[in-house]
């Protein structure tokens, strides 16, 4: 059964049942009564502002929604398994689904060397000292007020910690699932947080999946302000990698049409320590998606990467911030677009060296590749230079697909669908042979075809109906 909240009628008092009724202690309790009134006070989300330019946040009524956790008939069973098979092996897995967890494991080996992988639930009532810095992040307004609403009413995620020295090298996965019986205008709101202490190495699998995919016609063209029936879902991410530590962080969004989908990504690298970060975009109604990396000592590394597959009426804002605050960092982004239908695509980049960041190494790649006419792609390139001695460059394209390249692969015997396919993972495949997580790329190459010949089945079934 779901438990509702109209978020347009929350008061202080709301925010302190919610605590109470969870029993949470005191700390974390005035952390969302902070986050609350940012959210509050905050902007109200709009076309007009930059940031929500490119999106459909008006097609989103806030005080419609309400927030719900209720498991499903139709959830998975033995995510663990499957998992295993798609990555070879796995540490652990945390699978919630409609904000309630449905599933719990980790190695008995991994456990033995301290590391700790649960629910969020658990993790604020058995090591709230080691996550209550990470929750602080989120509460004030710089964030955004959509994002502040999960920092006030989260219910559900993960946290992952690895101790000092330790390597793990299978992945951990964390499956965040909407059922597609979900209903619209309901919330959830995910929390992550995954810390490697120094010297200590770690491999993360976050994974937004499910949700309703009915909605306008695949192929209409909806007004951009008309108000739409969607499932909310808002989270925030927090990886921070200490002193000579490393992370491989996956985040993968396979996600329904009717789901209006915002994130917030906070990557904090320490001194010599190096965060790699991919996305994979696949599926959303509405993905808008804010990756911040703070590179806070000397000598941190970031690698930023991310594709976007999308098709019919979908939308992704993608903004990358990488903020250099000291001497000798690095920082590479390389994010690549492919969109078909009326898909519609902005990026925007961000490199920021301050004036303390001498000796900074930073790139920024953003290609994109418009696979229809109708499909559409901005990237906006930005950099914020403060002090002499660094390297930063960047570079974006907008394209069509080559339609020489397409006829070829079809004289050779491929379908439109199949050369479309090679075309598209062929675009993709410098990034996804970065992947260090065994049988990810692979995943993501079959999820990238089945996405593709969708479309051909679905246009075969309404011809057969009809």
């Amino acid at each position: 059964m779901s438990e509702s909240r109209a978020l347009s009628t929350i008061t202080r008092a709301d925010v302190d049942s919610l605590t109470k009724k969870r029993g949470e202690p005191d700390w974390l309790e005035k952390l969302r009564m902070s986050a609350f009134e940012a959210f509050f006070e905050a902007d109200q989300p709009n076309i007009r502002l930059d940031d929500w330019r490119k999106t459909l946040v008006e097609t989103v009524d806030l005080t419609a929604i309400s927030q719900f956790c209720g498991g499903s008939s139709k959830a998975k069973q033995n995510v663990k398994a499957d998992y295993d098979k798609i990555l070879t092996n796995v540490s652990g897995v945390v699978s919630i689904v409609n904000g309630m967890r449905s599933e719990l494991h980790i190695d008995d080996e991994v456990a033995k060397k301290g590391v700790i992988f649960t629910t969020f639930e658990d993790a604020v009532a058995k090591h709230g000292d080691l996550i209550k810095e990470y929750l602080e992040n989120g509460t004030h307004r710089e964030i955004g007020k959509l994002s502040l609403m999960n920092s006030a009413f989260f219910t559900s995620g993960a946290f992952l910690f690895v101790p000092k020295n330790v390597t793990v090298e299978a992945p951990f996965v964390i499956v965040n699932s909407i059922a597609e019986d979900a209903q619209v205008g309901q919330a959830i709101f995910p929390r992550v947080i995954v810390v490697a202490d120094e010297n200590a190495s770690v491999k993360v699998v976050n994974v937004f999946e499910g949700g309703p995919s009915a909605g306008p016609s695949p192929d209409a063209k909806p007004k951009a302000r008309a108000k739409r029936e969607w499932v909310f879902t808002s989270a925030i991410v927090d990886v921070a990698a200490k002193q000579s530590a490393s992370i491989h962080y996956l985040e993968l969004y396979n996600l329904g049409r009717q789901v209006f989908s915002v994130s917030r990504n906070n990557n904090l690298v320490a001194k010599d320590a190096f965060v790699y970060s991919f996305t994979a975009a696949l599926g959303g109604g509405q993905l808008k998606s804010d990756i911040v990396t703070e590179l806070r000592d000397r000598g941190a590394t970031s690698d930023v990467r991310g594709i976007v597959l999308g098709d019919k009426d979908e939308h992704f804002y993608f903004n990358t911030v990488q903020n250099h605050d000291s001497p000798d960092t690095k920082s590479d982004i390389n994010f690549r677009v492919a969109l078909k239908g009326n898909a519609v695509s902005s990026y925007q980049g961000n490199i920021k060296v301050a004036l303390t960041a001498s000796r900074t190494d930073a790139f920024q790649s953003n290609k994109n590749l418009l696979l229809s006419e109708t499909a559409k792609a901005e990237s906006i390139p930005r950099l914020e230079i403060l002090t002499d001695d660094v390297k930063c460059s960047h570079g974006a394209t907008v394209g069509p697909v080559d339609k020489n390249q397409l006829f070829y692969l079809m004289t050779r015997g491929l379908s439109e669908k199949e050369a479309e396919e090679f075309i598209v993972t062929g675009f993709f495949a410098s990034l996804l042979s970065s992947l260090k997580i065994e049988g990810a790329a692979q995943w993501i190459e079959d999820l990238i075809g089945d996405k593709i010949h969708a479309v051909e089945t679905q246009k075969e079934l309404s011809g057969t109906l009809s």
